[in-house]
């Protein structure tokens, strides 16, 4: 019922940038932005053409294959104990913007992304 909705909505905003454009640039607004509901859409079909049952708690993937042996695995500790490592290695071996001190990049990513998954898989 809502799908018909953010539809609508998708569409009035695509054609209130069309009538936009950017003047410093020259450029119209409305193709950048027809990028990322595409992209969410190939995501969309991504994921349901993926067989989500392979990855109970009982998979080799979720015991990351190191595990398959261990029950007590199962439970999601090897994710968070991959998510406090990459935390330690960013705090030790990490960079911030500009030698503010804060450090949030390491080797050039941002490890705090990929963290907030291996979190919500524990």
């Amino acid at each position: 019922m809502i799908l018909p909705f953010i539809m609508v909505l998708t569409g009035l905003s695509f054609l209130t940038l069309l009538s936009l454009q950017d003047p410093l640039r020259d450029r119209f607004l409305a193709k950048d932005t027809l990028v990322y509901p595409a992209m969410g859409f190939a995501a969309m079909i991504g994921i349901l053409l993926f067989n989500l049952r392979r990855f109970t708690a009982d998979s080799t993937f979720y015991r990351l294959l190191i595990f398959k042996n261990n029950r007590k695995a199962a439970n999601g500790w090897p994710w968070i104990i991959i998510a406090i490592g990459l935390l330690a290695l960013t705090i030790r071996f990490g960079s911030g913007p500009e030698g503010s001190g804060v450090k949030v990049n390491l080797f050039g990513f941002q490890p705090s992304e990929i963290v907030k998954y291996l979190v919500i898989i524990f």
